[in-house]
Protein backbone atom coordinates (compact mmCIF):
# COMPACT_ATOMS: atom_id res chain seq x y z
CA UNK A 1 0.00 0.00 0.00
CA UNK A 2 1.37 3.44 -1.00
CA UNK A 3 1.17 5.77 2.02
CA UNK A 4 2.97 8.73 0.33
CA UNK A 5 4.87 9.51 3.50
CA UNK A 6 7.04 12.62 3.70
CA UNK A 7 10.59 11.63 4.71
CA UNK A 8 11.91 12.09 8.25
CA UNK A 9 8.44 12.48 9.67
CA UNK A 10 6.42 11.39 12.67
CA UNK A 11 2.88 9.96 12.42
CA UNK A 12 0.80 9.92 15.57
CA UNK A 13 -2.76 8.83 16.32
CA UNK A 14 -4.30 10.50 19.39
CA UNK A 15 -7.56 9.03 20.66
CA UNK A 16 -10.41 11.33 21.63
CA UNK A 17 -8.77 14.64 20.71
CA UNK A 18 -9.80 17.02 17.94
CA UNK A 19 -7.16 18.56 15.66
CA UNK A 20 -7.47 21.97 17.31
CA UNK A 21 -7.23 20.43 20.79
CA UNK A 22 -4.00 18.68 19.78
CA UNK A 23 -2.55 21.92 18.43
CA UNK A 24 -3.48 23.88 21.56
CA UNK A 25 -1.96 21.27 23.88
CA UNK A 26 1.30 21.40 21.92
CA UNK A 27 1.67 25.14 22.33
CA UNK A 28 0.29 26.09 18.93
CA UNK A 29 -1.98 28.90 17.91
CA UNK A 30 -3.88 30.27 14.94
CA UNK A 31 -4.25 26.98 13.04
CA UNK A 32 -4.99 27.21 9.33
CA UNK A 33 -6.93 24.82 7.14
CA UNK A 34 -5.17 23.17 4.19
CA UNK A 35 -7.18 21.02 1.83
CA UNK A 36 -4.81 18.10 1.21
CA UNK A 37 -1.95 16.23 2.82
CA UNK A 38 0.79 17.02 0.28
CA UNK A 39 0.07 20.76 0.54
CA UNK A 40 -0.16 20.58 4.33
CA UNK A 41 3.18 18.77 4.60
CA UNK A 42 4.91 21.21 2.21
CA UNK A 43 3.78 24.17 4.34
CA UNK A 44 6.22 23.08 7.05
CA UNK A 45 8.99 24.99 5.28
CA UNK A 46 7.11 28.24 5.93
CA UNK A 47 7.59 28.07 9.71
CA UNK A 48 11.27 27.11 9.74
CA UNK A 49 12.51 30.69 9.90
CA UNK A 50 11.66 33.96 11.60
CA UNK A 51 12.77 37.51 10.74
CA UNK A 52 14.77 39.25 13.47
CA UNK A 53 14.76 42.94 14.34
CA UNK A 54 17.44 43.63 11.68
CA UNK A 55 15.47 41.95 8.90
CA UNK A 56 17.66 38.83 8.81
CA UNK A 57 16.34 35.26 8.73
CA UNK A 58 16.93 33.17 11.86
CA UNK A 59 15.82 29.63 12.81
CA UNK A 60 12.35 29.81 14.34
CA UNK A 61 12.88 26.87 16.70
CA UNK A 62 9.19 26.08 16.24
CA UNK A 63 7.74 22.72 15.38
CA UNK A 64 4.99 22.11 12.86
CA UNK A 65 2.01 19.79 12.93
CA UNK A 66 -0.63 18.94 10.35
CA UNK A 67 -3.64 17.26 12.00
CA UNK A 68 -6.70 15.61 10.48
CA UNK A 69 -9.60 13.70 11.96
CA UNK A 70 -9.64 9.95 11.35
CA UNK A 71 -12.64 8.47 13.13
CA UNK A 72 -12.11 8.72 16.87
CA UNK A 73 -8.45 9.56 16.32
CA UNK A 74 -6.64 12.77 15.53
CA UNK A 75 -3.93 11.89 13.02
CA UNK A 76 -0.89 14.10 13.56
CA UNK A 77 1.83 14.43 10.91
CA UNK A 78 5.11 16.19 11.72
CA UNK A 79 7.21 16.64 8.56
CA UNK A 80 10.87 16.68 9.65
CA UNK A 81 9.81 16.35 13.27
CA UNK A 82 9.46 13.82 16.05
CA UNK A 83 7.90 15.82 18.90
CA UNK A 84 5.11 13.34 19.60
CA UNK A 85 7.68 10.71 20.63
CA UNK A 86 9.04 13.01 23.37
CA UNK A 87 7.82 12.50 26.96
CA UNK A 88 6.80 16.14 27.50
CA UNK A 89 4.61 16.14 24.36
CA UNK A 90 3.10 12.80 25.34
CA UNK A 91 2.20 14.14 28.79
CA UNK A 92 0.71 17.31 27.27
CA UNK A 93 -1.55 15.33 24.93
CA UNK A 94 -2.79 13.31 27.93
CA UNK A 95 -4.53 10.62 25.86
CA UNK A 96 -3.93 7.22 24.40
CA UNK A 97 -1.63 7.60 21.42
CA UNK A 98 0.52 5.67 19.00
CA UNK A 99 3.48 7.53 17.47
CA UNK A 100 5.88 6.38 14.80
CA UNK A 101 8.92 8.39 13.73
CA UNK A 102 10.38 7.20 10.40
CA UNK A 103 13.82 8.75 9.86
CA UNK A 104 15.97 8.38 6.76
CA UNK A 105 19.26 8.97 8.56
CA UNK A 106 18.32 8.41 12.21
CA UNK A 107 16.89 5.54 14.19
CA UNK A 108 13.12 5.05 13.87
CA UNK A 109 10.98 4.95 17.00
CA UNK A 110 7.55 3.59 17.91
CA UNK A 111 5.68 4.68 21.05
CA UNK A 112 2.46 3.52 22.70
CA UNK A 113 1.36 5.79 25.54
CA UNK A 114 -1.73 6.27 27.63
CA UNK A 115 -2.57 9.36 29.69
CA UNK A 116 1.01 10.58 29.58
CA UNK A 117 2.55 7.21 30.53
CA UNK A 118 4.74 5.39 28.00
CA UNK A 119 3.65 1.76 27.94
CA UNK A 120 6.14 0.56 25.38
CA UNK A 121 8.68 2.21 23.06
CA UNK A 122 11.17 0.57 20.69
CA UNK A 123 13.15 0.81 17.46
CA UNK A 124 11.01 -0.99 14.81
CA UNK A 125 14.15 -2.04 12.95
CA UNK A 126 15.48 -3.80 16.09
CA UNK A 127 12.40 -4.58 18.18
CA UNK A 128 14.05 -7.37 20.20
CA UNK A 129 17.20 -5.44 21.07
CA UNK A 130 15.70 -3.09 23.63
CA UNK A 131 12.29 -1.80 24.67
CA UNK A 132 11.28 0.89 27.12
CA UNK A 133 8.15 1.69 29.08
CA UNK A 134 6.05 0.42 31.95
CA UNK A 135 4.85 -2.65 29.99
CA UNK A 136 7.57 -3.48 27.42
CA UNK A 137 6.04 -6.85 26.49
CA UNK A 138 2.63 -5.36 25.69
CA UNK A 139 3.04 -5.76 21.93
CA UNK A 140 4.80 -9.13 21.81
CA UNK A 141 1.95 -10.94 20.05
CA UNK A 142 1.23 -8.45 17.21
CA UNK A 143 4.94 -7.91 16.61
CA UNK A 144 5.43 -11.64 16.22
CA UNK A 145 2.38 -12.03 13.98
CA UNK A 146 3.49 -9.19 11.69
CA UNK A 147 6.99 -10.67 11.37
CA UNK A 148 9.07 -8.00 13.16
CA UNK A 149 12.70 -9.01 13.80
CA UNK A 150 16.08 -7.38 14.38
CA UNK A 151 17.76 -6.08 11.24
CA UNK A 152 14.47 -6.08 9.33
CA UNK A 153 14.70 -3.96 6.18
CA UNK A 154 10.90 -4.06 5.79
CA UNK A 155 10.20 -2.51 9.19
CA UNK A 156 8.48 0.56 7.64
CA UNK A 157 5.63 -1.40 6.06
CA UNK A 158 5.35 -3.64 9.12
CA UNK A 159 5.08 -0.62 11.44
CA UNK A 160 2.40 0.99 9.28
CA UNK A 161 0.49 -2.29 9.38
CA UNK A 162 0.90 -2.29 13.19
CA UNK A 163 -0.55 1.22 13.37
CA UNK A 164 -3.52 0.15 11.27
CA UNK A 165 -4.14 -2.89 13.48
CA UNK A 166 -3.96 -0.88 16.72
CA UNK A 167 -6.07 2.09 15.58
CA UNK A 168 -8.42 0.49 13.07
CA UNK A 169 -7.65 3.38 10.68
CA UNK A 170 -6.89 2.46 7.07
CA UNK A 171 -5.03 5.23 5.31
CA UNK A 172 -2.98 5.58 2.16
CA UNK A 173 -1.92 8.21 -0.38
CA UNK A 174 -5.53 8.69 -1.48
CA UNK A 175 -6.67 9.27 2.09
CA UNK A 176 -3.97 11.91 2.61
CA UNK A 177 -4.80 13.63 -0.69
CA UNK A 178 -8.49 13.93 0.25
CA UNK A 179 -8.10 14.75 3.96
CA UNK A 180 -8.51 18.32 5.24
CA UNK A 181 -5.77 19.23 7.69
CA UNK A 182 -5.51 21.81 10.45
CA UNK A 183 -1.94 23.07 10.50
CA UNK A 184 0.04 25.20 12.94
CA UNK A 185 3.46 26.19 14.18
CA UNK A 186 3.88 24.82 17.69
CA UNK A 187 6.34 25.93 20.34
CA UNK A 188 5.95 22.79 22.44
CA UNK A 189 4.13 22.40 25.74
CA UNK A 190 5.24 24.81 28.45
CA UNK A 191 7.51 26.89 26.17
CA UNK A 192 7.16 30.62 26.99
CA UNK A 193 5.53 32.74 24.30
CA UNK A 194 7.85 34.91 22.22
CA UNK A 195 6.57 37.91 20.23
CA UNK A 196 7.87 36.45 16.98
CA UNK A 197 5.81 33.29 17.48
CA UNK A 198 2.78 35.27 16.34
CA UNK A 199 4.68 36.57 13.30
CA UNK A 200 5.62 33.05 12.21
CA UNK A 201 1.99 31.99 12.58
CA UNK A 202 0.91 35.00 10.51
CA UNK A 203 3.41 33.92 7.87
CA UNK A 204 1.85 30.46 7.76
CA UNK A 205 -1.61 32.00 7.36
CA UNK A 206 -0.29 34.27 4.60
CA UNK A 207 1.23 31.31 2.75
CA UNK A 208 -2.24 29.78 2.56
CA UNK A 209 -4.02 33.02 1.66
CA UNK A 210 -1.46 34.32 -0.85
CA UNK A 211 0.90 31.52 -1.95
CA UNK A 212 2.68 33.77 -4.46
CA UNK A 213 3.72 36.47 -2.00
CA UNK A 214 3.67 35.00 1.50
CA UNK A 215 7.29 36.03 2.15
CA UNK A 216 7.37 39.19 0.03
CA UNK A 217 8.88 37.61 -3.08
CA UNK A 218 6.56 39.50 -5.43
CA UNK A 219 7.72 42.79 -3.94
CA UNK A 220 11.37 41.73 -4.00
CA UNK A 221 11.28 41.26 -7.77
CA UNK A 222 10.76 45.01 -8.14
CA UNK A 223 13.97 45.70 -6.23
CA UNK A 224 15.94 44.43 -9.25
CA UNK A 225 14.70 47.55 -11.09
CA UNK A 226 15.53 49.89 -8.20
CA UNK A 227 11.82 50.32 -7.40
CA UNK A 228 10.98 50.37 -3.68
CA UNK A 229 7.61 52.11 -3.63
CA UNK A 230 4.45 50.00 -3.72
CA UNK A 231 2.58 52.75 -5.57
CA UNK A 232 4.96 52.50 -8.53
CA UNK A 233 4.80 48.71 -8.35
CA UNK A 234 1.03 48.94 -8.69
CA UNK A 235 1.52 50.51 -12.15
CA UNK A 236 3.01 47.24 -13.38
CA UNK A 237 5.12 47.35 -16.52
CA UNK A 238 4.21 51.02 -17.06
CA UNK A 239 5.74 51.85 -13.68
CA UNK A 240 8.94 50.03 -14.55
CA UNK A 241 9.27 51.83 -17.88
CA UNK A 242 8.69 55.29 -16.41
CA UNK A 243 11.03 54.64 -13.48
CA UNK A 244 13.76 53.62 -15.89
CA UNK A 245 13.74 57.19 -17.21
CA UNK A 246 12.74 59.18 -14.14
CA UNK A 247 11.98 57.76 -10.71
CA UNK A 248 10.33 60.95 -9.47
CA UNK A 249 8.10 61.11 -12.55
CA UNK A 250 7.08 57.49 -11.93
CA UNK A 251 5.94 58.46 -8.44
CA UNK A 252 3.97 61.41 -9.80
CA UNK A 253 2.18 59.11 -12.23
CA UNK A 254 1.46 56.63 -9.45
CA UNK A 255 0.01 59.40 -7.25
CA UNK A 256 -1.90 61.16 -10.05
CA UNK A 257 -5.72 61.17 -10.08
CA UNK A 258 -7.16 58.01 -11.57
CA UNK A 259 -8.27 59.55 -14.87
CA UNK A 260 -4.87 61.14 -15.52
CA UNK A 261 -3.06 57.96 -14.52
CA UNK A 262 -5.14 55.92 -16.93
CA UNK A 263 -4.42 58.33 -19.80
CA UNK A 264 -0.68 58.15 -19.08
CA UNK A 265 -0.64 54.36 -19.04
CA UNK A 266 -2.65 54.25 -22.27
CA UNK A 267 -0.30 56.76 -23.91
CA UNK A 268 2.72 54.66 -22.92
CA UNK A 269 1.32 51.81 -24.96
CA UNK A 270 2.18 53.78 -28.12
CA UNK A 271 5.05 56.08 -27.09
CA UNK A 272 8.44 55.93 -25.35
CA UNK A 273 8.60 57.03 -21.73
CA UNK A 274 11.16 59.71 -22.61
CA UNK A 275 8.40 61.91 -24.06
CA UNK A 276 6.06 61.56 -21.09
CA UNK A 277 6.90 64.83 -19.35
CA UNK A 278 6.34 66.86 -22.54
CA UNK A 279 3.08 65.05 -23.30
CA UNK A 280 1.68 65.50 -19.77
CA UNK A 281 3.12 68.70 -18.23
CA UNK A 282 0.36 68.57 -15.59
CA UNK A 283 2.24 65.71 -13.91
CA UNK A 284 4.70 68.26 -12.48
CA UNK A 285 1.90 69.56 -10.25
CA UNK A 286 1.04 66.15 -8.74
CA UNK A 287 1.84 65.95 -5.03
CA UNK A 288 3.69 62.85 -3.80
CA UNK A 289 2.95 61.81 -0.23
CA UNK A 290 5.03 59.57 2.06
CA UNK A 291 5.69 56.07 0.80
CA UNK A 292 3.44 53.36 2.26
CA UNK A 293 5.14 50.49 4.12
CA UNK A 294 6.52 47.76 1.91
CA UNK A 295 4.33 45.22 3.71
CA UNK A 296 1.53 45.29 6.25
CA UNK A 297 3.19 42.44 8.17
CA UNK A 298 5.96 43.69 10.51
CA UNK A 299 8.36 40.79 9.94
CA UNK A 300 8.16 40.94 6.15
CA UNK A 301 8.45 44.73 6.30
CA UNK A 302 11.70 44.40 8.28
CA UNK A 303 12.97 41.83 5.79
CA UNK A 304 12.12 43.98 2.77
CA UNK A 305 13.54 47.14 4.33
CA UNK A 306 16.81 45.34 5.09
CA UNK A 307 16.95 44.06 1.51
CA UNK A 308 16.14 47.55 0.25
CA UNK A 309 19.06 49.00 2.22
CA UNK A 310 21.39 46.32 0.87
CA UNK A 311 20.14 46.75 -2.70
CA UNK A 312 20.51 50.53 -2.52
CA UNK A 313 24.03 50.21 -1.09
CA UNK A 314 25.09 47.93 -3.95
CA UNK A 315 23.39 50.21 -6.43
CA UNK A 316 25.13 53.26 -4.95
CA UNK A 317 28.50 51.54 -5.15
CA UNK A 318 27.84 50.57 -8.76
CA UNK A 319 26.83 54.15 -9.62
CA UNK A 320 29.94 55.51 -7.99
CA UNK A 321 32.07 53.20 -10.10
CA UNK A 322 30.14 54.14 -13.23
CA UNK A 323 30.34 57.89 -12.60
CA UNK A 324 33.93 58.09 -11.49
CA UNK A 325 33.29 58.26 -7.74
CA UNK A 326 30.64 61.01 -7.71
CA UNK A 327 27.00 60.19 -8.38
CA UNK A 328 25.04 62.99 -10.10
CA UNK A 329 22.33 64.72 -8.13
CA UNK A 330 20.33 65.46 -11.30
CA UNK A 331 18.03 62.46 -11.81
CA UNK A 332 17.74 63.23 -15.52
CA UNK A 333 21.35 62.13 -16.00
CA UNK A 334 20.16 58.57 -15.34
CA UNK A 335 17.78 58.57 -18.28
CA UNK A 336 19.27 56.03 -20.71
CA UNK A 337 19.90 58.38 -23.68
CA UNK A 338 21.18 61.22 -21.52
CA UNK A 339 23.36 58.86 -19.48
CA UNK A 340 24.88 57.29 -22.60
CA UNK A 341 26.01 60.70 -23.87
CA UNK A 342 27.13 61.88 -20.43
CA UNK A 343 29.25 58.79 -19.82
CA UNK A 344 30.80 59.33 -23.25
CA UNK A 345 32.08 62.66 -21.89
CA UNK A 346 33.34 61.23 -18.59
CA UNK A 347 36.84 60.30 -19.85
CA UNK A 348 37.36 63.91 -20.96
CA UNK A 349 36.47 65.50 -17.64
CA UNK A 350 33.63 65.26 -15.19
CA UNK A 351 33.30 69.03 -15.16
CA UNK A 352 32.03 68.93 -18.77
CA UNK A 353 29.01 66.92 -17.62
CA UNK A 354 28.40 69.20 -14.66
CA UNK A 355 28.55 72.37 -16.78
CA UNK A 356 25.99 70.99 -19.22
CA UNK A 357 23.65 69.61 -16.53
CA UNK A 358 23.67 72.85 -14.52
CA UNK A 359 23.36 75.20 -17.46
CA UNK A 360 19.59 75.15 -17.78
CA UNK A 361 17.65 75.00 -21.07
CA UNK A 362 18.91 78.32 -22.49
CA UNK A 363 22.53 77.54 -21.68
CA UNK A 364 22.17 74.05 -23.10
CA UNK A 365 20.81 75.42 -26.36
CA UNK A 366 23.79 77.77 -26.51
CA UNK A 367 26.10 74.79 -26.04
CA UNK A 368 24.43 72.97 -28.94
CA UNK A 369 24.97 76.05 -31.14
CA UNK A 370 28.62 76.25 -30.02
CA UNK A 371 29.20 72.57 -30.85
CA UNK A 372 27.58 72.99 -34.27
CA UNK A 373 29.91 75.90 -35.01
CA UNK A 374 32.98 73.97 -33.74
CA UNK A 375 32.14 70.89 -35.85
CA UNK A 376 31.11 72.78 -39.00
CA UNK A 377 32.03 70.77 -42.07
CA UNK A 378 33.33 67.84 -40.02
CA UNK A 379 30.27 66.40 -38.24
CA UNK A 380 26.52 66.92 -38.18
CA UNK A 381 24.94 68.09 -34.93
CA UNK A 382 21.30 67.07 -34.54
CA UNK A 383 18.99 69.45 -32.65
CA UNK A 384 16.98 67.24 -30.31
CA UNK A 385 14.00 69.10 -28.80
CA UNK A 386 15.21 68.11 -25.32
CA UNK A 387 17.91 70.74 -24.50
CA UNK A 388 19.78 68.53 -22.01
CA UNK A 389 19.92 65.53 -24.32
CA UNK A 390 20.84 67.73 -27.30
CA UNK A 391 23.69 69.45 -25.40
CA UNK A 392 25.15 66.22 -24.02
CA UNK A 393 25.12 64.66 -27.49
CA UNK A 394 26.49 67.70 -29.26
CA UNK A 395 29.40 68.34 -26.88
CA UNK A 396 30.26 64.63 -26.86
CA UNK A 397 30.50 64.65 -30.67
CA UNK A 398 32.72 67.75 -30.55
CA UNK A 399 35.25 66.46 -28.00
CA UNK A 400 35.41 63.00 -29.59
CA UNK A 401 36.01 64.64 -32.98
CA UNK A 402 38.79 66.91 -31.70
CA UNK A 403 40.09 66.99 -28.12
CA UNK A 404 40.95 70.69 -28.52
CA UNK A 405 37.20 71.16 -28.06
CA UNK A 406 37.65 70.47 -24.35
CA UNK A 407 39.61 73.63 -23.64
CA UNK A 408 37.51 75.61 -26.08
CA UNK A 409 34.29 74.51 -24.37
CA UNK A 410 35.64 75.34 -20.92
CA UNK A 411 36.67 78.79 -22.14
CA UNK A 412 33.30 79.39 -23.81
CA UNK A 413 31.28 78.27 -20.79
CA UNK A 414 33.27 79.30 -17.77
CA UNK A 415 30.19 79.21 -15.54
CA UNK A 416 27.07 77.10 -15.91
CA UNK A 417 24.56 78.78 -18.19
CA UNK A 418 26.75 81.75 -19.04
CA UNK A 419 28.82 82.14 -22.19
CA UNK A 420 32.31 83.58 -22.04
Amino acid sequence: MDHALPPNSCFTFVRGRTPDEVIARLGGGRPVSIASGPEAFAAQQVVQQRIDEHGAAQPSRLGYVAVTQAGEWAMVVEPNGFGCTRPEWIRALDAELFAFFAGEHSDPQFVWARRGEILVSFDPGYPDEQRWGSDPGRLDAPLRELGFHDGDEEYLQRTLALLERLTGVRWDAGFLARAAFRCAAVAGPGVPFEPWHAEVRDTLAASVGDPEDWNGQRTMRWFDFGIFDRRVMALGEAGRRIHQYDGVLALRVACAPGELRERVVSWLGQHPAAGLRRAFPELDAVAVGPAPPLSERPDIRRKLEALQRETERYRREDLERTWGGRVPADRRLFEPEVQANALGLLPYGRDLIDRIAEAGPDGQRAMVAWAAQFCRGRADITHDPDPLLAAMGAVRIAVQLDTSAIAAFRAAFTQPGRTG
